[in-house]
């Protein structure tokens, strides 16, 4: 790192730092998602220095402490060896080390006040869209059928977390200091203030991500801190393969990116037992596919505002199947044109 950032964090951290210093901090930060995660490892660092008595050495393992004893002394003050410690990266290993023990079995100094974070959880019902307000800002609507967990507040030391099972669409309010990050079904999701929509359904064989605008990173859940993410900007669209736990890259009409909001149902290669699932959620009807013959066959198809009436009858013609009414489910069968 150069030793001018080096500076300009500093100053942010000690709240002292110049219009020109916090020009200069801002715009390393939004230069790659990189940046900011290697950010926030010095500030963990930083902030766990100033409430951490002396004996948090004693949590440090061997391995590491052989690996930090090269660089600077343990004794020394904590503060004083953040730098040689990010430098050789240890950094990353250090928070990670002093988060697995437990911080709340550390000594802290009297005078901590750590903030206790309660979670909340909303539910979107089939046949319904949900509008919310998180408490930064930032606005999301939740498709049916999905589920999105977030603190009451947003803890101003940390990264702005969620958690979601399903579909939403985000308008990130921009931070550059706190990275927004989703964590659904198989990825992680982060950005600082940009508009994007996140597929995760857990029944779904693939999760998707798509940008309106803005820039986003994305990775695996199970990443290393040092893995780089890829990087998605407007119109840009990742599925991740379950499965094969491969991504693959597209561009999306902007339009579609969130017309679900409007009524739009688009599927591309959707396997057909997948689109029942949808269609589920969508208009709150229970199906039984266990008849169908050709459930993994793939469907492509777009459906603008239509009643469940007409998307059933294109069904019935495009896959050669029938369906059928009973006691409040839909029965579907049949299937014999689709070939796998």
């Amino acid at each position: 790192m150069e030793d001018q950032i080096w500076t300009d964090m500093i100053k942010r951290l000690n709240a002292d730092e110049t219009a020109e210093s916090k020009r200069s901090l801002d715009r390393w930060l939004a230069e790659d998602l990189i940046n900011a995660q290697k950010f926030e490892e010095v500030k963990t660092l930083w902030l766990l220095s100033g409430h951490l008595e002396p004996e948090i050495t004693q949590v440090i393992p061997q391995q590491l402490r052989e690996q930090i004893a090269p660089v600077v002394p343990i004794q020394e003050n904590s503060r004083t060896i953040i730098k040689k410690l990010w430098a050789y990266g240890i950094a990353a290993s250090l928070v990670m080390t002093i988060v697995i023990a437990g911080l709340e079995l550390l000594p802290f100094s009297k005078a901590d006040h750590r903030e206790q974070i309660t979670w909340k959880t909303i539910s979107a019902d089939a046949g319904k869209v949900i509008a919310l307000n998180l408490p930064d800002g930032s606005n999301v609507w939740l498709n049916a059928g999905s589920t999105l967990s977030y603190p009451d507040h947003f803890n101003s030391q940390h990264l702005r977390n969620i958690r979601l099972s399903g579909e939403a669409y985000f308008e990130v309010k921009h931070d550059s200091q706190h990275p927004f990050v989703v964590e659904s079904d198989s990825i992680k999701t982060t950005v600082y203030g940009t508009a994007f929509n996140v597929r995760a359904y857990p029944n779904e064989s693939a999760v998707a991500v798509a940008v309106n605008s803005g820039k986003i990173g994305v990775n695996t859940k199970n990443a290393t801190e040092t893995a780089d993410p890829i990087f998605l900007l407007s119109a840009d669209r990742l599925i991740y393969h379950k499965t094969s736990k491969a991504f693959t890259r597209s561009k999306i009409a902007i339009s579609d990116i969130n017309g679900w909001q409007k009524g739009l149902i688009v599927f591309e290669q959707r396997p057909i037992k997948e689109v029942f699932d949808e269609l589920s959620r969508r208009f709150n009807v229970d199906f039984s596919t266990d008849r169908l013959s050709n459930g993994s066959c793939k469907l492509t198809a777009r459906f603008e505002n239509k009643p469940l009436s007409v998307i059933l009858k294109t069904l019935h013609t495009a896959m050669n199947i029938t369906s059928n009414q009973i006691n409040g489910t839909i029965y579907v069968e049949g299937g014999t044109i689709c070939k796998e």
